[in-house]
């Protein structure tokens, strides 16, 4: 009876840890199929929920841990939990949590290269081009697609398109004008939080 329980004990530590590890990362973004959570840059506790490009929801963060994100949404009191590889659902009248949609962190929200400049992901989508170490962004663009290879921006009122390539160390990023001419900006960018 005791080799028993010492085996079935011996084997829920040894499944837990073979598929519940730890996410390494500072998790400020998850993202899935056409939409994405976004940490709040000035707010301790604050997310947004972004759908087809537009602000959808907000969250207040309530529990972090090594192995998910929770949040909740007042106005629907509605609790998600993020976690490396899913997100899950609770809401007023569930006992329990479900699983709702596949997705993945995605801390790719500072790239920097020569002379100072850089682009950085602010809220509802909005990447920020600063040039040479300004404070003011020299132009903004519209996060349109991300996979694990690129991250694309574009600003509609030129006409311009921003490929951020990561499939490869360093970060690549061209530019590519209204007519589909291409311009490589740097080969030698870099991630940074």
């Amino acid at each position: 009876m005791n080799l028993a329980r010492f085996a079935l004990g011996l084997l829920l530590i040894l499944s837990t840890s073979a598929f519940a590890q730890p996410f390494k990362g500072s998790r400020y973004d998850w993202f899935y199929g056409s939409g994405y959570f976004h940490k709040m840059v000035n707010s301790e506790r604050g997310w947004t929920e972004t759908q087809n490009g537009s602000t959808a929801f907000t969250f207040g963060e309530t529990m972090r841990n090594d192995y998910f994100v929770e949040l909740f949404d007042t106005s629907r009191q509605m609790f998600v939990r993020l976690y490396d590889d899913h997100f899950e659902l609770k809401g007023p009248n569930d006992a329990v949590f479900q699983t709702f949609r596949a997705g993945h962190w995605d801390d790719r929200r500072n790239v920097s290269y020569f002379h100072g400049d850089r682009f950085s992901l602010d809220t509802g989508g909005i990447w920020k081009w600063y040039v040479q170490g300004g404070s003011d962004p020299y132009r903004l663009f519209k996060e349109v697609g991300r996979s694990n290879i690129q991250i694309e921006l574009y600003n509609a009122a030129l006409n311009q398109t921003i490929f951020i390539e990561d499939y490869e160390t360093p970060v690549a990023i061209e530019s590519m004008d209204g007519n589909g001419n291409r311009e490589t900006l740097t080969r030698f960018a870099t991630w940074w939080q």
